[in-house]
């Protein structure tokens, strides 16, 4: 019965990611009209019921895993830093759901064409 609780959050989230596709980039943006990556994150799961830190690096914070499950966290180093800089939203297929940088929008991108994966947050 837990997965399968579990499962309906997941497909929350994924809902809720897609539903803010086209929105606008913003530094600082938590909804629901524009988003920063963390942000798009944390109003998803919130609206999942999932309550989450702030920044990028705080949502991937302890152990990742290499093998995604639907809503997982997609935590990346886009900064080449070593740390966990940008996150998305995983939606299965190799696909995620992120807010990218600033002039662009929210939108879905394969993650084979992110050099930077650090691995998957599972809540």
């Amino acid at each position: 019965q837990f997965d399968e609780i579990y499962k309906l959050d997941a497909n929350s989230i994924i809902q809720c990611a897609n539903e803010q596709i086209g929105k606008p980039y913003v530094r600082g943006g938590n909804g629901p009209n524009s988003f920063d990556c963390s942000g798009l994150v944390k109003f998803c799961y919130a609206r999942a019921g999932v309550t989450l830190p702030r920044t990028a690096s705080q949502q991937c914070a302890g152990s990742l895993t290499t093998k995604p499950s639907l809503g997982d966290i997609v935590c990346m180093d886009t900064a080449g830093q070593g740390s966990v800089s940008h996150v998305g939203i995983f939606i299965g297929n190799g696909v995620m759901i992120h807010a990218p940088r600033p002039g662009k929008n929210v939108g879905k991108v394969a993650i084979k064409y992110v050099p930077v994966l650090k691995g998957y947050k599972h809540m």
